[in-house]
């Protein structure tokens, strides 16, 4: 963050023309905020003249943890993104999928194949493939964070990636169930007469 602390002795051996110190370590006695404050009120008022400034160590920590936050928070919307993608994109797969099927649906529709087992036929393919999807990227993700998963708090964190889990479960076994609805309005509105 633009600052190298190296060994005096070593530093003026390569530049040995050095005019001095530009950076100065404060390492106040008392651990007390208030002292602290006071103490760098001092600093600053005794250093102005010669351009100083002072910062204290949990204000440069909190400038580094918002530029750490600032990234986080852009890979978390480009996560969410990516989520939204492919669960449409898996939408559009079973869609088309379904649309390719009509004509197996209606024959098993004709020799009286009631729709509930039909719908439970379907679910089985479909949401196994949800399953699986989901099973593999829990899997990809826990081994992304492994190393610092005993930094993060582990409750709170795993409850909130278990229900991202579920939504992501449910709303793309809602997607697949209306979906297959609407398949099977097409094989019904075949079978109407005069449809075409």
């Amino acid at each position: 963050q633009g600052n190298l602390l190296v060994d005096e002795s070593l530093f003026l051996k390569k530049f040995p023309s050095s005019a001095g110190y530009s950076l100065f370590l404060v390492d106040p006695k008392s651990t007390d905020s208030a002292a602290i404050v006071a103490l760098r009120d001092r600093l600053t008022a005794a250093t102005t003249d010669a351009g100083g400034k002072v910062d204290l160590t949990r204000d440069v920590l909190t400038a580094f943890h918002q530029i750490e936050n600032t990234y986080i928070a852009i890979f978390n919307v480009l996560g969410a993104l990516g989520v939204v993608l492919g669960s449409l994109g898996l939408a559009i797969v079973v869609a088309r999928n379904l649309r390719e099927r009509r004509g197996e649906f209606a024959v098993l529709t004709a020799i009286g194949l009631p729709r509930a087992v039909l719908a439970r036929m379907v679910f089985a393919e479909f949401g196994q493939l949800v399953l699986w999807g989901l099973a593999v990227g829990a899997l990809a993700s826990l081994v992304a964070i492994w190393p610092s998963l005993t930094a993060l708090p582990a409750a709170p964190t795993l409850a909130l990636v278990a229900a991202m889990l579920a939504g992501i479960l449910l709303l793309n076994l809602t997607s697949g169930w209306l979906i297959f609805r609407w398949s099977l309005r097409e094989v019904r509105a075949g079978f109407t007469p005069g449809a075409s």
